[in-house]
């Protein structure tokens, strides 16, 4: 009897610490969340960054200061990704990396490529103005007047490429691809033209195009093995054999598809169709080309160029100091010493602000030394302290984002400093209220009549808001 007790007293005991842990874990659920109106609402189920289907509900439970911060950031990027759009919003951020990303991504999302120019970080702003051009199928707007004259031209040949077909063509003479000259855009045209259902008709003069285009034509309908002897060279007819007989479609092994291969006009049976040692595979990834031993003819064969020298493999004068890449060499000289490290900035003056020549982001935090020293940052210092220069209560940054001095602190001198005119949405650059979408409305008339100062149309319905204030409809609605 007594035993029979304790096993009933333990059970219940049990029963009872069971409720009590129930209870400690479902009593969170039911509490009143706190709310934090200082830094901006929770984030919206609906509204999540995209690519971070994990932002929190509830940031304000989170204790780690640092990680609540992030948790704020993530939340209002959101919101000004997906429901404001407002591309000055972007300039709340503190945190370098949030305000690139929101700046990049509207930028995008806008496919305008002024608003490109706001960011900072120079592969960042070329890559933005590269996908607005080829998405929009403009290719002036690859000339941004700060590009290498090789990269406006490797962007405009890209869009050529990339969209074949989007112009309502059915057919288009091989000529089109063949006449493209950077890198393996001519050969991408192929790889574009047949996605797209496009018919290149006719013949070219560039017979190696010419060859990689038979090639192509016999390996997709070939269906025997006698097929593949229309391909007129040995490694073809191996890869289109292969093929045929279902036993492999990637016969060198180099990661390249043969159907790839035979568009490019690389031998798929050699990993290194050139035979400079560079294989076909590493010569596309740094913009060599796979059929050229020297691609920019300066010397320099094209592995040196990579692996030995870290010199450019297509531009002749990789550091533009006026003497080509070999000619460097041959002297005893390097052909990357004026920038060994590519970072912009001169190792000379690297070595006199302490940064190191031979790495390009000496402090670590994502920004080459070239790009924070050349805005105003310090490359030692790890992380971006919003600086002002000039102490006219505009950091470094935002005097980037409008176009100021950030040594002056009236950069047109009119008499206010650039601060006081943004905030008054006066010119800080010139005279009249500031326009920042270019729209034809200024700033406070845009206040005014309530519609988006960063946006040209601001109820998305194709007339942009000037159009509709003259002509009598209302800019608000679709």
């Amino acid at each position: 009897m007594e035993e029979t007790k304790k096993i009933y007293i333990k059970g219940i005991l049990l029963i009872a610490f069971s409720l009590v842990l129930l209870l400690i874990v479902l009593i969170p659920h039911f509490w009143p969340k706190p709310k934090d109106t200082a830094n901006g609402p929770a984030a919206n189920a609906n509204e999540l960054i995209e690519g971070e289907p994990d932002v929190p509900g509830d940031c304000a439970s989170i204790s780690d200061r640092k990680k609540r911060k992030t948790c704020y950031d993530r939340t209002r990027l959101s919101e000004i990704l997906y429901t404001t759009k407002n591309i000055k919003d972007c300039l709340e951020f503190d945190d370098m990396a949030f305000r690139s990303d929101c700046l990049f991504r509207l930028a995008r999302t806008r496919m305008d490529g002024r608003y490109c120019q706001k960011l900072v970080n120079a592969s960042e702003r070329s890559r933005c103005i590269q996908d607005i051009a080829i998405n929009s199928n403009n290719p002036d707007l690859c000339d941004d007047g700060d590009e290498d004259v090789y990269e406006t031209q490797e962007c405009v040949d890209r869009v050529k490429a990339t969209n074949v077909g989007n112009n309502g063509e059915t057919s288009l003479p091989i000529d089109y691809c063949a006449k493209i000259k950077t890198l393996e855009y001519g050969k991408l045209c192929i790889l574009y033209a047949s996605k797209n259902g496009i018919k290149l008709t006719g013949s070219t003069g560039e017979k190696e195009f010419q060859r990689s285009f038979d090639a192509n034509l016999a390996y997709r309908s070939a269906k025997t093995v006698e097929d593949c002897a229309k391909i007129e060279f040995e490694g073809g007819r191996q890869a289109c054999k292969a093929m045929v007989e279902d036993s492999n479609f990637d016969y060198d092994a180099d990661g390249i598809f043969d159907y790839q291969e035979l568009w490019f006009g690389t031998d798929p049976s050699k990993k290194d169709t050139d035979g400079d040692t560079l294989p076909d595979s590493a010569e596309m990834a740094n913009h060599c080309n796979p059929l050229a031993v020297d691609t920019d003819r300066d010397g320099l064969n094209d592995n040196e160029e990579i692996n030995d020298y870290r010199s450019s493999c297509s531009k002749p004068d990789t550091d533009n100091d006026g003497t080509n890449d070999g000619e460097a060499v041959a002297s005893g000289k390097d052909p990357v010493a004026n920038d060994q490290d590519r970072d912009g900035l001169e190792d000379e003056i690297e070595k006199k602000i302490g940064t190191r020549p031979d790495n390009s982001d000496t402090d670590g935090d994502g920004l080459s030394d070239g790009e924070e020293w050349n805005n105003g940052f310090d490359p030692l210092k790890k992380g971006q302290d919003l600086y002002d220069t000039d102490n006219d209560g505009l950091n470094d940054i935002d005097e980037i984002f409008y176009g100021c001095d950030r040594f002056k602190k009236d950069s047109d001198g009119d008499g206010i400093n650039d601060a006081d005119e943004i905030a008054d949405l006066s010119n800080p650059i010139g005279q009249g209220d500031l326009d920042f979408d270019m729209d034809g409305l200024s700033d406070i008339r845009e206040k005014n009549l309530g519609t988006n100062p960063a946006e040209a149309d601001t109820d998305f319905d194709g007339k942009p808001d000037l159009n509709e204030t003259m002509g009598g409809t209302d800019p608000l609605k679709k």
